[in-house]
């Protein structure tokens, strides 16, 4: 498990994971009108991926977000968000970018959880090798009863900063 004396508290991360994302990606766009569709995207994934790891599983669920995202937008995110440089990231399809900065926000509060690192994720497979580490530890189901307290503040971050997507037409 995590390796520092203070226990994790799923309502703090989940506030400082959110605003890292947003400082260090989302308000660096450097477009006002596509850092809220971001913004605003990012409020949709929060809204649906629970209820999905829910019916299919966390593993499935995480698995469809990395295919939604592409790996590599994963891995670019991840590589903003843990490295200090001061690339901004390039846009070029918000929805795939929605669900990079939202699998990013599980995989980062998962490897807290679970004593990784999630730069170690930038890796060639890693982000798999995770994922079949989940599956093998048999964790899926205790994993999301300490991550759904989690999500249902990040949901709420969202929400109570980004419009909804129907509000942006």
């Amino acid at each position: 498990m995590n390796e520092s004396a203070r226990p994790i508290d799923p309502i703090r991360e989940a506030i400082q994971i959110f605003l890292n994302l947003k400082a260090r990606i989302i308000d660096r766009l450097g477009d006002n009108k596509l850092s809220e569709t971001i913004g605003s995207k990012l409020r949709t994934r929060s809204r649906e991926i629970p209820e999905m790891i829910l019916d299919l599983g966390l593993v499935p669920t995480l698995s469809f977000c990395l295919a939604k995202a592409g790996i590599n937008n994963v891995r670019r995110v991840i590589h903003a968000m843990e490295r200090e440089d001061d690339k901004s990231i390039n846009v070029d399809d918000t929805v795939k970018y929605a669900y990079a900065l939202y699998t990013y926000a599980i995989l980062k509060y998962l490897t807290l959880i679970t004593g990784d690192q999630v730069e170690e994720l930038l890796e060639k497979d890693e982000v798999i090798k995770f994922l079949k580490k989940l599956v093998e530890t048999n964790a899926q189901v205790p994993l999301y009863n300490i991550l759904q307290p989690y999500l249902i503040q990040f949901k709420r971050v969202c929400e109570a900063t980004y419009r909804p997507e129907e509000e942006l037409r």
